[in-house]
C-alpha cells in the first residue's frame, strides 16, 4: 500500500517538471519516480497496468495543453463540474488525469485489477483496496501540488492559458491616482492595457494614449427614460476608481461606438468635462454636440483618427434598428502593429488584417425573432478572421435588469462553449474572461501566448510535416472542397430548404460551411462574374423563406425559391414560386462591395394568387456576404446572422418573370 501509494503520487506530478521544461527538475522527478516505482511493480504486479494507462494519459494530456482553454468557474451542482473547476482541470479539459484517476477509483478499475493466476488469488482484496485508495489519493495529491507550486513554470502557463476568470498581471488599484498609474503606465513606457468597466464600457490604455470606450458610470440604465421599458443596473459600480468629473483628468478620448443609451449613456455624458476630446460615430457625435462638447470628431465606417500614438480605423458594425438605419461603429485600435479590435455587438465584416487582441460579446440576446446582440457562431467567425491571441468577451447583459424587454429578452450560448469552438478550430486563441475593474496588461498575455506556440512550432519534426503540408495544400485542397461539397449536398436534400430540420441537422450543415469557407476558390465573390445568374434556393435558416416553404401561399403549396443576379446591371430578384403558377417576388437594386460584401436596397414587391396579382410595399435595405463561390455553389450570410445556400440552375434565364405580370 505504501509504494502503490508513493508511486502514485509520484506519477501524478511527474507533468510539472515536463512543463517546467527545467532539466535538472526533470530529472530529478523522474529518477525519484522510478526509485518508488520499481518496487511497487515487483510487489503490486496488477497496479502496473492501471500506473503505466495512467502515465500515458497524463503525457497526451501534456501535449496538448497549449491549446487547452477551460472555465474554472461555471457554476453547476454535478460532480463532474466540480472537478472542472478544480485547478488541474486547467491544464487537461475533460481528459484531465485527476479526473480519469478519481472516476477510475470510483467506478471502473474493478476488472483491470481481476488476479492473473491462482498465486495471486489471496492477494485480491488487499490489492484492489491499495490500488483504488493509493489513486485516489494520487488525485488529491495532484490537486493540492497545483496549488501549490506557485514558484513554477506550471503556475506561469496557468496564468496565461487557465481559467476563464483569470486574473491580471496588475492587481486592481485600490486608489484613483494607483489605478490612473496602472491604466496608462509611465510616460516613457508604451501601455498595453485593458480594464473592464461593466457591461459595453471598458478602458484602453495603448501606447501613450488613454482611451475610455462606451461609458456607463453613474446610475441606472434605460431607453428614453422608460424604466417601465427597461432599466439596467451594474452590480459593482461602486468600484469604479474615479468620477465623470475626473474622467478629463486621466483619459486621452472617449470613443463612443453607437448612439443608443447602453453605449453613449446621457447621464455620464453629462457629468464629464466637456473639454475632452471625442470620437463617435454621427448618431454618438450629436448627443454629444448637444450636451455641449467642443472637441467633438464624428468618423464613420472606412474612416480614421489618431489619438497621440495610437491610430483608431472605424469599420462598418452592426445594424442596430431597422433594415434602412445607418451601421453603427466598430473600431480596430492600432499602435505599431499591435491591434485591438472591438464590435460591441459581435457583427464583425472582412477586414483583411489580423489582430492581436479581439474584444466582442459571445452570449447572443435576443427580443423573439429579433436578434440583438451576436452570439457564439459570430464570434468563432471573428476569430477565425482576425486569428487574435487574445479573446476577451464583452459581457455587455451582465446586469441586473427589469421591465417589459427584460422579461421577453433571451440569451444563447455560453463563453465555455465559445471556448470549447476555438480549441475544436485550432485556432491559437486564449480565452480570457476579466473580472471588472481590474486591468489586464495585452502585451505580455500576447508575447506569453506566442512563446508558448512558438515551442511547438519550434519542433524541427512538426516544421517540417508543416512546410510538407503547405506545400502539398494547393493539390489538396480542391479535392478537400469537392468532399465537403458533397457532404453538404448529402446533408441538406432530405431537410426541405432547411424547415423539417432539427437543430443539431443545422448545427451539422453550419459545421460543413465553416469548414468550406476557408477553401472559397473565388477570394472577391462580389465582384466575380460567377456570381451572376439564377440560383436555386438548396437551404437557409431564413425564418421567413422557411415559412412559405413549409405553408405555402393561402393553400398553394411551394415549388421553389430563385435568387437571380446581375451585378454589372444593379439587380436583385428574389422569386419563391409556388403551384398553379402563384409566385411571392421581390425586386431590388444591387451594388458590389469588394471583396465579399453586396448591398440591395428594396425596389418593388409583388404576390401573386391565382388571377390576383398584389403590390405590397417594398421597405428596407440590406446586405449579404458570399462567403463560398464556385461554378455550381454559392454560400451567402447575411446582415441578420442567415445563412444561404444555393445552387447554379443551368441554361436558366434570369429575371424571367415578365415585368407586364408585375
Amino acid at each position: 500500500f505504501f509504494f502503490a501509494l508513493c508511486s502514485n503520487m509520484a506519477l501524478s506530478y511527474a507533468p510539472l517538471p515536463i512543463v517546467e521544461s527545467d532539466s535538472t527538475s526533470s530529472r530529478k522527478f523522474m529518477v525519484g519516480t522510478m526509485a518508488v516505482a520499481l518496487p511497487t511493480l515487483l510487489l503490486l504486479v496488477v497496479s502496473h497496468k492501471a500506473h503505466e494507462g495512467l502515465t500515458d494519459q497524463q503525457f497526451a494530456v501534456v501535449s496538448t495543453m497549449k491549446t487547452t482553454v477551460v472555465s474554472a468557474s461555471a457554476p453547476s451542482s454535478s460532480a463532474r463540474a466540480a472537478l472542472l473547476r478544480r485547478p488541474a482541470a486547467r491544464f487537461a479539459g475533460a481528459g484531465q488525469p485527476a479526473d480519469l484517476m478519481e472516476d477510475a477509483a470510483a467506478h471502473s478499475l474493478a476488472p483491470h485489477f481481476r488476479p492473473h493466476s491462482p498465486a495471486l488469488s489471496g492477494w485480491w482484496p488487499m490489492t484492489w483496496a491499495a490500488a483504488g485508495t493509493s489513486l485516489l489519493a494520487a488525485a488529491l495529491f495532484q490537486r493540492w501540488s497545483m496549488r501549490a507550486s506557485a514558484g513554477t513554470r506550471a503556475d506561469a502557463y496557468q496564468s496565461i492559458s487557465g481559467d476563464l476568470y483569470g486574473t491580471s498581471s496588475t492587481a486592481a488599484p485600490t486608489s484613483r491616482s494607483s489605478w490612473a498609474m496602472a491604466a496608462t503606465g509611465a510616460a516613457a513606457t508604451p501601455s498595453y492595457s485593458l480594464t473592464c468597466l461593466e457591461s459595453n464600457s471598458f478602458s484602453l490604455a495603448l501606447g501613450s494614449a488613454n482611451l475610455l470606450i462606451d461609458p456607463w458610470m453613474v446610475g441606472s440604465l434605460t431607453f428614453a427614460d422608460a424604466t417601465w421599458l427597461f432599466e439596467g443596473k451594474k452590480r459593482n459600480i461602486a468600484q469604479l476608481p474615479f468620477t465623470p468629473e475626473e474622467v478629463g483628468g486621466v483619459f486621452d478620448a472617449l470613443v463612443l461606438t453607437q448612439g443608443l443609451d447602453d453605449h453613449a449613456h446621457i447621464p455620464t455624458l453629462k457629468r464629464i468635462p466637456k473639454s475632452i476630446k471625442i470620437i463617435a460615430n454621427p448618431q454618438a457625435a450629436e448627443i454629444c454636440r448637444s450636451l455641449g462638447f467642443t472637441d467633438i470628431e464624428t468618423i464613420k465606417p472606412g474612416g480614421s483618427t489618431t489619438v497621440k500614438d495610437v491610430e483608431i480605423q472605424a469599420f462598418r458594425g452592426s445594424l442596430v434598428g431597422p433594415p434602412w438605419s445607418e451601421p453603427q461603429n466598430g473600431y480596430c485600435f492600432k499602435y505599431g502593429e499591435f491591434r485591438v479590435v472591438t464590435e460591441p455587438h459581435g457583427n464583425l465584416p472582412t477586414l483583411g488584417y489580423q489582430a492581436d487582441v479581439l474584444i466582442m460579446p459571445v452570449v447572443s440576446q435576443s427580443i423573439g425573432p429579433y436578434p440583438l446582440v451576436n452570439g457564439v457562431r459570430e464570434a468563432v467567425d471573428a476569430a477565425r478572421q482576425l486569428r487574435p491571441r487574445l479573446f476577451v468577451p464583452l459581457e455587455n447583459g451582465e446586469i441586473d435588469s427589469s421591465g417589459v424587454l427584460s422579461a421577453i429578452l433571451s440569451e444563447g450560448g455560453t463563453i465555455e462553449a465559445f471556448a470549447a469552438e476555438c480549441k475544436a478550430s485550432g485556432l491559437p486563441t486564449e480565452v480570457k474572461r476579466m473580472l471588472p475593474y481590474q486591468p489586464l496588461a495585452l502585451k505580455e498575455e500576447a508575447i506569453a501566448m506566442t512563446a508558448v506556440t512558438g515551442e511547438v512550432a519550434a519542433n524541427p519534426i512538426e516544421k517540417l510535416q508543416k512546410d510538407f503540408q503547405d506545400f502539398l495544400a494547393p493539390f489538396t485542397a480542391k479535392s478537400k472542397a469537392q468532399q465537403l461539397k458533397r457532404d453538404l449536398l448529402k446533408k441538406v436534400a432530405p431537410l426541405r430548404c432547411g424547415a423539417a430540420m432539427t437543430k443539431a441537422e443545422e448545427a451539422e450543415v453550419l459545421a460543413i460551411v465553416e469548414e468550406l469557407k476557408p477553401l472559397n476558390p473565388t477570394p472577391a465573390t462580389s465582384a466575380s462574374p460567377l456570381i451572376n445568374g439564377r440560383w436555386d434556393l438548396l437551404w437557409t435558416t431564413e425564418k421567413e423563406q422557411l415559412f412559405f416553404v413549409e405553408k405555402g401561399l393561402f393553400g398553394s403549396g411551394f415549388v421553389a425559391a430563385k435568387q437571380d443576379i446581375d451585378v454589372a446591371s444593379g439587380r436583385l430578384q428574389n422569386l419563391i414560386e409556388f403551384e398553379k403558377g402563384d409566385y411571392f417576388k421581390v425586386s431590388s437594386s444591387l451594388s458590389s462591395e469588394p471583396p465579399v460584401r453586396c448591398n440591395f436596397v428594396f425596389g418593388s414587391c409583388v404576390c401573386k394568387r391565382g388571377p390576383l396579382e398584389v403590390p405590397l410595399p417594398p421597405v428596407g435595405k440590406g446586405w449579404f456576404d458570399t462567403v463560398y463561390l464556385d461554378d455550381t455553389l454559392r454560400i451567402a450570410e447575411d446582415i441578420r446572422g442567415d445563412t444561404l445556400i444555393v445552387a447554379r440552375e443551368r441554361g436558366a434565364e434570369p429575371f424571367t418573370v415578365p415585368e407586364s405580370e408585375n
